[in-house]
Order: C-alpha cells, then structure tokens, then sequence
C-alpha cells in the first residue's frame, strides 16, 4: 500500500503558506528550489482521515492506487498544474514485534541486497536513544527500510518499506507507481533464488572470524553463542556450512547439545517463513493497485 508519493510542480502561481497548510502535506519534507519550483511530499492518509466521514477512513494509514490518485488530483487542482510524481514509498505493516523477527528481517533485506548486485555488508541502521530497531538499504534510485513502528500510527509494529526515491520520465502518475509496484512485485517472487548466496555468505563470515577471534573464547560453545546473538547464524544451512569446516562431528547432534544447554538458543529461519512473508507483501501489493 501507498504510505507517501512526492510530486514536483514547475509553477511558482502559489501560495507557500496556503499550500503547506493543505491536508496531507508534511511540511519537513515539502521544500521549493531557486527557481521558485515546488517538491510537495503528501502523505495520502493524513488527506483522506480530513475529507472523508467514514469510519474506515479514521483509521486509515495507507491508501490504495485509487485512494491516491483522487488526492492527487486535488492537489493539481489547488495549484493549477499536473505535477509530475518523482517519489512513491510502499509499506507493509505486520504485528510481529522488530526485536522478535532480527534474523528473518536480516535474511530478508540480504535477499534484496544479493538481488540488486549490491555487496551483502551495505545493511546498516541509525540509532534513536542508543537503539537501533531497523535495518535499511540503499542505493542511488531505491531505499528499503525495515523498522519498528510501535510507537507510531502504523497498522503493527513492524514496517517494511520499499521507496523508488528518483523516478524519471514522461509516464504519467498512475503509471509510474504501477511499473515501481511491477517491479518491486517482480523483485519479491524471485527473491528465494538469492537463499544460496546468503547462506554461503554468512557461513564464510562465520568462519572467517572463528579465524581470526577463537583464541578469545573459553571454548566452541562459546563463540557460537556469541555468533547467534549477534544474529549472523541465520538458518540451520548457514551452521551446517559452517561447521562442518571446523568439525568432523554431526551437526544435528551438536545443535541438539547445544540447545540443552542454553535455552532459546541457534532458532534457525525457514525457507517457509521467508516465503511466507514475501507472500504478504505481494498480497499487499496487489491490494494497492
């Protein structure tokens, strides 16, 4: 669904105070240039909840292609010009808590890494209060954002955010968001071929700092601990990889030791759970058209 679209107006016939005024503007983010032109970022949501008395609409935080194309017509007729759409960011919210879904997260934005050709340690997070709760790629077209929203009006707690941050050309509106849906679609139902590379990453970044840190562990037990806190030992393919460089011994006896000993430990992602949340996301997407 369509959480917020930016359109670019060559008039200078307006208002700078009328038009920051207008529902659904987020001031911080609407800026004019030099030349007087205006990049208007409009939240689609936040028109819809002012103009419209259903009860749905109240509690409305993401809007439909049909839902935006009616909010942006406004917005042409208000400043008597057809702008053209340079920015459109598509969110799925789900309930499940951010902190309770790191490594399915972590699989999940490494896939899209591996899929646009981008080297794998390009994740990186920004910190609020000494906290980072999300997890974000980039790149000079397109941004992808995965982050907690409990504290927000958002539909759950967590967000995947997909945003085409430079769109270009002589499409109109509605047919630049349809191509970006198409393509970020396209991306997702290709996304598992990806799972190999991933996995053969993560065991070799696994491996590589047993390499170089070992010495620094009282014992093996001690260092896997610490590699699945942090995260890096994602599915059980990813451990089995890895041990089996450093071990003749069998890998399902030792998880299972393992896990005997330390309570919710080495909870392995499943090729399941990834298809599942990618379903999702394109179910969501086909709702938006």
């Amino acid at each position: 669904m369509i959480d917020t679209f930016v359109i670019f107006y060559k008039t200078s016939n307006y208002n700078t105070k009328d038009v920051l005024s207008l529902p659904g503007v987020i001031r911080e983010l609407t800026r004019k240039d030099f030349d007087g032109n205006l990049r208007l970022c409009v939240k689609p949501s936040l028109f819809i909840k002012k103009y419209s008395s259903t009860e749905s609409s109240n509690n409305k935080v993401l809007c439909n292609l049909k839902e935006t194309l009616l909010v942006k017509d406004y917005f042409d007729k208000k400043i008597g010009e057809i702008g053209e759409l340079r920015r459109v960011d598509f969110a799925y919210d789900t309930e499940i808590h951010f902190n309770e879904n790191q490594k399915l997260n972590k699989f999940f934005i490494s896939m899209l890494l591996a899929s646009r050709n981008s080297s794998l340690n390009k994740i990186f997070s920004t910190n609020t209060n000494n906290t980072s709760l999300n997890m974000k790629i980039k790149n000079k077209t397109m941004e992808f954002s995965i982050y907690n929203c409990n504290d927000k009006d958002r539909l759950g707690n967590t967000r995947y955010e997909q945003r085409f941050t430079s769109l270009r050309g002589l499409d109109n509106f509605q047919n630049k968001i349809l191509k970006s849906l198409n393509k970020y679609d396209k991306e997702l139902c290709d996304l598992t071929s990806t799972i190999p590379v991933i996995e053969t990453y993560f065991s070799e970044l696994i491996y590589n700092e047993y390499q170089m840190s070992k010495n620094k562990y009282k014992n093996l037990h001690e260092f896997i601990a610490k590699m699945d806190n942090s995260n890096f030992i994602l599915t059980k393919n990813v451990f089995k990889q890895f041990f089996e460089k450093i071990s003749d011994g069998n890998v399902d006896f030792y998880i299972k030791n393992f896990r005997r000993k330390r309570k919710d430990a080495l909870k392995f992602i499943t090729k399941l759970e990834m298809e599942t949340l990618i379903k999702k996301i394109r179910i969501a997407i086909d709702k938006t058209k």
